[in-house]
């Protein structure tokens, strides 16, 4: 496919090719929704074939990954992203039995995964706001060459403070804003809560909904058939999946088949990463054996990638360190979401909930506008109007 890069693409693309042919390790590129920075993807990909560099493009979670390899077949593009953990790490060829035992009294069979020199001369890190100071550490060591490319005006990596070290000193920042997202009420009110618009100036384009309660928000996102909800708080959340799981007409205190679940832990097994999507398909075994609550045995579609995955242990709502323990993976409800959660993935449709966040400081504009630019095509924002 032809791409014409903007002026700012172009200085962007110079940069990185002086890059490519010098002895820097690392470069950064930055830029909000919007600015193109997917779209020149594909043409770094080809400068460094034209080169002989072998490049591999990497990002901190497998949603992430997805939404890279969207953009790059509509690209014409047919290089594969992956996790940057698959990359930096690879499973030792014996497998370890530990002592320890499933919730079904099996002994748990886990792999070792140990550090190992890429495969590649160029690693492109996309979604680089996420990495956190630890992976980048881990990333150095290896002796290939880093283009890191992110949005600096999203949340930091879960857990830090401080935006991504790889994007604190970018040596490019595209901010030409490129012709689709001119045009785009989303792109432009996601800038606009990024100075600091409250979320309920909505502009024409984007729907602005006065509730009273929670009740009503769910009722709303049911019937408009809303992708993603987006929330601050875990209280709110919590609330928002059980209204919608029984307007779903979703029974128990568990999962039911259709519902959808939201993995809150990896398994290298079966190759599920904490923060995707699944749908249960089919559910063949339910256990209550173990004290931290109910295991079930699952057949999952991922809602990215219509991946199918047969017989997956899901602890239900248990904590990460008791699903290691126990060989299984950590699940939750996945209709409603927090930002972090849903950060690396976008959705047609999504709903934000205007919370009071005002307990985030300095980065409530940055929470704004990472839980904005998670919608494609349909936003619509729920203000309490008590």
């Amino acid at each position: 496919m032809t791409f014409s890069p903007n002026a700012d693409q172009q200085i962007a693309l110079d940069k990185v090719a002086a890059f490519l042919d010098g002895t820097d390790r690392c470069f950064a590129l930055a830029g909000l929704a919007g600015t193109g920075k997917s779209s020149i993807i594909p043409s770094i990909l080809r400068m460094a074939d034209d080169r002989g560099i072998g490049a591999k493009i990497g990002t901190p979670t497998g949603k992430a990954a997805a939404v890279v390899n969207r953009k790059l077949r509509a690209a014409g593009i047919y290089a594969q992203a992956t996790t940057i953990h698959s990359i930096a790490y690879r499973p030792i060829s014996q497998i370890i039995r530990t002592d320890r035992q499933d919730h079904l009294g099996r002994d748990v069979i886990e792999p070792v995964f140990e550090a190992h020199p890429f495969l590649a001369n160029l690693l492109i890190v996309d979604e680089a706001s996420m990495v956190s100071p630890s992976m980048l550490q881990r990333l150095l060591e290896s002796q290939s060459k880093f283009l890191f490319i992110g949005d600096h005006g999203q949340l930091p990596p879960v857990g830090s403070k401080m935006l991504s070290p790889t994007l604190q000193s970018p040596n490019h920042t595209l901010t030409e804003i490129v012709r689709q997202a001119k045009d785009s009420p989303i792109r432009q009110f996601a800038y606009s809560v990024r100075q600091g618009a409250p979320l309920q100036s909505t502009p024409a384009g984007i729907s602005l909904h006065r509730v009273l309660s929670t009740q009503s928000i769910a009722e709303q996102c049911h019937a408009n058939g809303t992708d993603m909800i987006i929330v601050a708080t875990n209280r709110l959340r919590g609330a928002l999946n059980s209204s919608i799981r029984q307007l779903r007409g979703m029974t128990g205190n568990t999962f039911a088949e259709g519902e959808q679940v939201l993995i809150c832990s990896n398994s290298h097994p079966h190759k599920v990463f904490n923060g995707e999507i699944y749908t249960v398909e089919r559910i063949r075994h339910s256990s209550h054996r173990h004290k931290e609550g109910p295991i079930l045995t699952c057949d999952l579609v991922c809602s990215d990638t219509g991946r199918r995955i047969r017989s997956a242990d899901l602890g239900f709502q248990w904590r990460t360190g008791a699903c290691f323990e126990a060989g299984c993976i950590a699940a939750e409800y996945g209709y409603a979401l927090t930002a972090h959660k849903a950060q690396g993935s976008q959705a047609d449709s999504v709903a934000v909930v205007n919370e009071n966040i005002n307990w985030m400081g300095e980065h409530a504009p940055s929470w704004r506008y990472t839980a904005v630019t998670r919608a494609a095509t349909d936003l619509s924002i729920f203000h309490f109007d008590f």
